[in-house]
């Protein structure tokens, strides 16, 4: 049986290859998934409230464009005058109000946490290589 440092060697040893290699995964689907989704642009949007509805109006390079809100989005628009929202260049038809969806966001963060525990373990696999057996 190994000693305690030899132990907690190969586990950051492990945990740098885990962490590292499974940041490099998360940061290429995230690009696929921006390469695949397209380009948002940010526009202005005009809030239209009718009796029961609440349409959303916005200009694009392909022309006017609306449609209806659903009800979870809308406390976006409560009470604003100058809305942002973003459009896909590819199909202007669509629209969200943050510029990054939530699959990129997901992404993004997965993998600077993986980046992170990677990171660690190779500075602690460092540290554990000077300090002498007892």
């Amino acid at each position: 049986m190994g000693s305690f440092l030899d132990i907690a060697g190969m586990l950051a040893e492990l945990f740098t290859w885990i962490g590292l290699g499974a940041a490099v995964v998360c940061f290429l689907a995230l690009l696929i998934l921006r390469a695949v989704d397209g380009r948002w642009i940010e526009t202005d949007a005009v809030v239209l409230q009718e009796a029961p509805e609440i349409r959303l109006r916005w200009m694009s390079t392909a022309g006017l464009h609306e449609r209806l809100l659903s009800p979870h989005e809308r406390h976006h628009v409560s009470g604003s005058e100058g809305l942002r929202v973003y459009y896909r260049e590819r199909k202007p038809a669509h629209t969200r109000f943050e510029a990054s969806g939530d699959g990129e966001k997901t992404l993004r963060l997965l993998g600077f946490l993986f980046l992170g525990i990677g990171v660690l373990a190779l500075v602690i696999s460092i540290v554990l290589v000077f300090i002498p057996e007892a």
